[in-house]
């Protein structure tokens, strides 16, 4: 992956964000956690903001259906990828009903997280998307 980009982690430290942290600084991809919607939202209203947010599923004051709705800048929007612990059928489904990029659940294998980063920040004018899947469950 390329140090230029940024990711945004949110959820606490004992959320699967935190695990996620380790593998995406292992792929070299810069990365800044905060633990609530509202920290989010700040962030990713000013300029330069990530190229993607992984948030988890429940966080402590909203959830991640709250951070589709950040404005498009220059850039676009950044990518929504909801991270789970363990895998969720019906938390995929609703993710990808209501828009998110993609949904992954720990444990992270390199291969399959470089490709969610390389494909999220894509130029998705081209109509290029991820198809994510659920490891070995349900």
């Amino acid at each position: 992956m390329a140090n230029e980009i940024m990711a945004l982690l949110v959820g606490d430290e004992g959320d699967a964000v935190q695990g996620l942290k380790t593998a995406l600084r292992g792929q070299s991809v810069n990365t800044r956690q905060v633990n609530s919607c509202k920290e989010a939202k700040s962030i990713l209203q000013k300029q330069d903001r990530p190229a993607i947010v992984f948030t988890g599923a429940k966080l402590a004051d909203g959830a991640w259906t709250d951070l589709l709705e950040s404005p498009a800048g220059e850039s676009g929007r950044p990518e929504v990828v909801v991270v789970s612990s363990q895998p969720d059928v019906d938390l995929y489904l609703s993710v990808m009903e209501r828009g998110a990029f993609d949904f992954i659940a720990a444990p992270f294998a390199p291969a399959e997280l470089a490709h969610v980063v390389r494909c999220a920040t894509h130029d998705s004018s081209k109509g290029w998307r991820v198809r994510s899947y659920l490891a070995a469950s349900a």
